[in-house]
C-alpha cells in the first residue's frame, strides 16, 4: 500500500488494484463481514464531527456488513447531505434507499425512507435524464405509499416531481394536469411554501404551452398570496423564481418595458438575499426585453453584466446563455464582427 493523502486526513491505498481484489477476495465471507461492520463503526467514532461527509463511506461498509437497516440510513443521510450539488451521486444513494427499504417493506421506517426516496428521485430526474416509464413507476409507488400513511405534502411533492419530468419529456399538457393537482393538495394545507411550489409548476407548463396570460394571472395570485419575500422564510428565493417568470410572461404578452420594471424589482431583491452573482441568467430575459424596446445601450449594458456574472459563478449552459445574450445586444448595436465573436465562443 502507499500513502494517498496526508491532509487533512492520512489515507492509504493498494498500489495496484489487483492486490486489493486478491486480498480482499481472500479473506472468508464471515470475516470480511464483520471488517466491515468493524471499520464502520471505527469510522463513526473516528469522525464522530463529521458524520455528513462520512455517510456515504459509512453506508457502503455497513451495506457490506449485510446491515441493511443501518446501510438504509446511512445512504439516506449521504443523499441528504449531497444533494443537488452532485445529482448523479444523490441519486446513486436515493436508488440505495430504495431498493434496501423494500427489504424492510412491513416496517414504517421502512416505507418512509421509501416515500422520502420516491420524491427524491423525481426531483433528481431531469438532472440526471430518468426514462419516462422509471419516472412513472417511481411515481406510482410513491403515490401508493402516500395515500397509505395519509401523507398530502408528500404527495403534492410527488405530483410536482412528477409534472417537472412530464415538461422534460414534452409531455406539456400532461405536466400541467399534475402540477395543477398537487396545486389542489396544496390548496387542502396550510402550507405557504408548498402552494408557491406547486403554483410555479403550473406557470411553467402554461409558458411551455404558449398560455401567457393565464400564466401571468397564476403568478400574480401567488405574488399577491406571498407579499413579501419574508413571508417563504428559509424558501425566499422562490420569490425571486415568481419574479423571473412575470417578467418572462409579461415580455411574451409583448409588454418589455413592464418586464424591464420587474426585472429592476427582481435584481434588487436578489442582492437584499445576497445571491444575485449566482444568477446570471435573471439577466438574460432582460437583454431581450431591452432590444425589443430598441435600447441598445441598455441591452449591451445588461448583457456585459451576464456575462461577467456567468463567467464568474455560472454552470457551463449559463455561459453559453450570455453569449447568447451579447451576441444579441452587439447585433442591436451594430456590432456585426461582435456579434459572431460571441456566436463563435458558444461554440467552444
Amino acid at each position: 500500500i502507499r500513502e494517498k493523502t496526508f491532509y487533512p486526513e492520512v489515507e492509504y491505498i493498494f498500489k495496484h488494484s489487483l492486490t486489493q481484489e486478491v486480498a480482499y477476495d481472500v479473506q472468508l465471507s464471515e470475516r470480511r463481514t464483520q471488517l466491515h461492520a468493524a471499520v464502520a463503526r471505527g469510522l463513526a467514532a473516528l469522525h464522530a464531527d463529521k458524520l455528513d461527509e462520512q455517510a456515504a463511506l459509512l453506508a457502503h461498509h455497513w451495506e457490506q456488513a449485510g446491515e441493511g437497516d443501518e446501510a438504509l440510513r446511512w445512504h439516506e443521510r449521504a443523499a441528504r447531505w449531497i444533494g443537488e450539488r452532485d445529482p448523479f451521486e444523490a441519486d446513486r444513494h436515493w436508488r440505495r434507499v430504495r431498493a434496501l427499504a423494500h427489504q424492510f417493506h412491513e416496517s414504517l421506517d421502512a416505507s418512509q425512507a421509501r416515500l422520502q426516496s420516491c420524491q427524491s428521485l423525481l426531483k433528481l430526474g431531469p438532472l440526471v435524464g430518468i426514462s419516462g416509464e422509471e419516472a412513472r413507476s417511481i411515481f406510482l409507488e410513491g403515490t401508493t405509499l402516500a395515500r397509505a400513511q395519509q401523507d398530502l405534502p408528500a404527495l403534492a411533492l410527488l405530483e410536482i416531481g412528477y409534472a417537472q419530468i412530464r415538461v422534460e419529456h414534452n409531455e406539456i399538457q400532461d405536466a400541467l394536469d399534475h402540477a395543477q393537482e398537487a396545486l389542489r393538495l396544496a390548496g387542502r394545507l396550510d402550507d405557504l411554501w408548498l402552494r408557491v411550489r406547486a403554483s410555479l409548476q403550473v406557470m411553467s407548463a402554461l409558458l411551455w404551452l404558449g398560455r401567457f396570460h393565464d400564466g401571468w394571472a397564476v403568478c400574480q395570485r401567488t405574488l399577491e398570496l406571498v407579499g413579501e419575500p419574508a413571508e417563504l422564510g428559509r424558501n425566499a428565493f422562490a420569490y425571486l423564481a415568481l419574479l423571473e417568470l412575470k417578467e418572462i410572461f409579461m415580455n411574451f404578452m409583448g409588454r418589455p418595458r413592464e418586464g424591464l420594471a420587474i426585472f429592476d424589482r427582481l435584481i434588487s431583491v436578489a442582492r437584499e438575499l445576497g445571491v444575485e452573482e449566482y444568477h446570471s441568467d435573471f439577466y438574460h430575459e432582460a437583454v431581450s426585453a431591452a432590444s425589443f424596446l430598441g435600447d441598445a445601450e441598455r441591452a449591451l449594458q445588461l448583457a456585459h453584466r451576464e456575462v461577467e456574472l456567468a463567467e464568474r459563478y455560472g454552470a457551463a449552459f449559463m455561459r453559453i446563455g450570455a453569449q447568447h445574450a451579447l451576441a444579441q445586444a452587439k447585433n442591436l448595436n451594430g456590432d456585426w464582427e461582435g456579434a459572431l465573436e460571441a456566436v463563435a465562443t458558444m461554440h467552444t
